[in-house]
């Protein structure tokens, strides 16, 4: 299954965007764009993409409070999201210095150089002090360098934030590429399409993955007061996995909204269903919602199950107890 629009691209464990080689987008180069934009905002820990690990395996669960976190962990994500980021402050940052050419960490290496006076060992060796003064005047020029790259991520992130202000999808489709604001689920093994054919509004597909995220087992008390592993029950796994999508596809309109300057989100989550009359599982669109702006930031989301944000918003859902989601169909006229 895909999105049905002009320009999208996919995130997953083995896919990155690259830049246009016609010059469609910024190149930050080696600094890359989530370490300028650190520069300049606090960015929050999800964005560590090395670190972003699932913190529990769901089938190695030993404990009932392995299993309790886990089930916290995935069915809570929508209330913990990052930072919005104002885009029209980051345009109007004001240069980190007047001459580019001239910057302080150069002028701070010309004065070392110009005040250098030589001590005792290198006025009775001369070579010491010539060496000396060599390494003070190869300084200047790496001092240089490092304003040279200063000014050129401000000129950048400067554009870049202009870019993402204008409404360029290009900007748009980079940000979230390199930020990876969803490493959450793609370590899950989760994949996400994102596409737009317009700068305020956002489509995306999200594999939800189901049968690797949510566990299938509980505990309960035997006769003798112990709790031991067993099966889940069918309403409690499906209560579950219900939780759990919903609570993915608000975080992922959450952070998109904190991420862009976009009034509308539109998320529709697939996953893999079995189909009870063949007996064979094929991937199914299971939740399709349009998240906008206006209502969203008017929720207190610590306050909401997920499943119940859901009924502020156009959503086509069908979830039963005894069998899970079954198929509806997308919502595109939005």
């Amino acid at each position: 299954m895909s999105l049905r629009v002009k320009r999208c691209f996919k995130i997953d464990k083995d896919h990155r965007l690259e830049l246009d080689k016609k010059g469609v987008g910024i190149d930050f180069g080696d600094s890359k764009l989530i370490n300028v934009l650190s520069n300049y905002i606090k960015l929050g820990d999800e964005f560590d993409y090395d670190n972003d690990k699932t913190s529990l395996n769901v089938k190695n669960i030993n404990s009932p409070e392995e299993l309790e976190n886990l089930l916290d962990e995935i069915t809570s994500m929508h209330i913990n999201c990052n930072e919005k980021i104002n885009w029209n402050t980051l345009s109007q940052i004001k240069e980190p210095f007047e001459d580019e050419n001239n910057g302080p960490k150069k002028q701070k290496a010309e004065e070392e150089f110009e005040n250098y006076e030589p001590n005792f060992l290198e006025k009775t060796f001369k070579f010491l002090g010539k060496t000396k003064k060599k390494k003070l005047y190869e300084k200047i020029g790496l001092a240089q360098e490092e304003d040279r790259k200063t000014f050129e991520e401000y000129m950048k992130i400067k554009k870049f934030s202009n870019n993402i202000l204008e409404g360029d999808i290009d900007s748009y489709f980079q940000l979230i590429d390199d930020l990876r604001p969803f490493n959450k689920l793609v370590n899950y093994g989760s994949k996400i399409e994102f596409g737009t054919n317009h700068k305020d509004s956002i489509e995306i597909e999200f594999n939800a993955n189901s049968k690797m995220v949510v566990p299938t087992i509980m505990y309960v008390e035997d006769n003798n007061g112990k709790l031991v592993k067993q099966k889940s029950d069918v309403a409690s796994y499906y209560d579950n996995v219900q939780d759990y999508v919903c609570s993915a596809t608000i975080m992922i309109a959450k952070k998109v909204m904190n991420l862009l300057p976009v009034d509308k989100v539109v998320v529709h989550a697939v996953d893999n269903v079995k189909e009870y009359k063949t007996g064979t599982y094929k991937d199914i669109t299971i939740l399709s919602v349009v998240f906008d702006r206006a209502t969203l930031e008017k929720l207190n989301l610590k306050s909401m199950e997920p499943t119940f944000v859901l009924d502020n918003f156009i959503c086509n859902m069908r979830n039963q107890k005894a069998s899970g989601f079954k198929s509806v169909d997308r919502i595109t006229q939005y």
